[in-house]
């Protein structure tokens, strides 16, 4: 069988070059193309220009397809979660080759407990767990203790009713501290009704401590502090000597330790 060299379609049969398709006659080399067999006329029909140019228009939207699918199932970013990086930062000046770690992490400064105010005869809770700045002075107020005002400015007192257990900060800013150390020695000194058991001090401060008349300890740690002219400060510490006096020492010595220049 003999095929049409310009449709593809069947001639009929025998030598007719005549095609009722197309009605074109299949001459050798006719429109360009010469005779073709039966078996190579399908694969004639699949090449013409109109079947490739489909054929290529189809692959592109088909990588096109493959591209936007690839693109759209991309693991999004997860925007709640920040790597921080620390950075070594320099001290000092051009000759301090010390460094430290700075973190790049932002964090909340810690807020300061407002002190509360001095009224005359009424009591308050003490700042307990925050650092209490006095007068250039910070110390941590011992839990369970209670502010109550002395009516002075240069006068802190805290209580404890179930330890029975008072302390007393004074902070004067004086043109004599040296004065006031010498006049507070020698009262506590020429006070007959103490019973003092330790004594320490030297040039710019002194302890003394033992029990008074009723039996009750007492503590007195007074200084002149060199650091900052014209200041003096005194802690003065009173309880019984009960049941609680060893936790009432270890709350002395915790606070004496603590209690320093700001």
């Amino acid at each position: 069988m003999r095929f049409c060299t310009k449709c593809g379609n069947p001639l009929p049969y025998g030598n007719s070059d005549y095609c009722p398709n197309c009605g074109g006659t299949a001459q050798p080399g006719y429109d360009g193309y010469p005779p073709v067999t039966e078996s190579a006329a399908p694969a004639r029909r699949r090449l013409e220009p109109q079947h490739i140019l489909l054929i290529v228009l189809t692959a592109l939207i088909v990588a096109l397809g493959t591209i936007v699918i690839i693109l759209t199932n991309e693991k999004p970013v997860d925007t709640g979660t920040v790597t921080y990086v620390d950075e070594p930062v320099a001290e000092g000046g051009d000759n301090d080759a010390a460094t430290t770690t700075a973190p790049a992490r932002t964090t909340t400064a810690p807020v300061s407990t407002p002190q509360p105010s001095a009224t005359p005869g009424v009591s308050t809770p003490a700042a307990t767990g925050g650092v209490t700045q006095f007068c250039g002075f910070s110390y941590h107020v011992p839990s369970g203790f209670t502010e109550v005002s002395s009516g002075a400015s240069d006068v802190r007192t805290y209580h404890n009713e179930s330890l029975n257990m008072t302390i007393v900060v004074t902070v004067l800013d004086t043109a004599d501290p040296y004065g006031v150390l010498a006049r507070n020695k020698a009262a506590l000194d020429g006070d007959p009704s103490l019973n003092t058991t330790y004594s320490d001090g030297r040039d710019n401060w002194f302890v003394r401590s033992g029990y008074d008349g009723n039996g009750w300890v007492f503590y007195s740690k007074n200084k002149v502090y060199t650091e900052r002219a014209n200041t003096f400060a005194s802690i003065d510490f009173s309880y019984p000597a009960s049941a609680n006096k060893s936790t009432c020492d270890d709350i002395l010595t915790n606070f004496v330790n603590d209690f320093g220049l700001s």
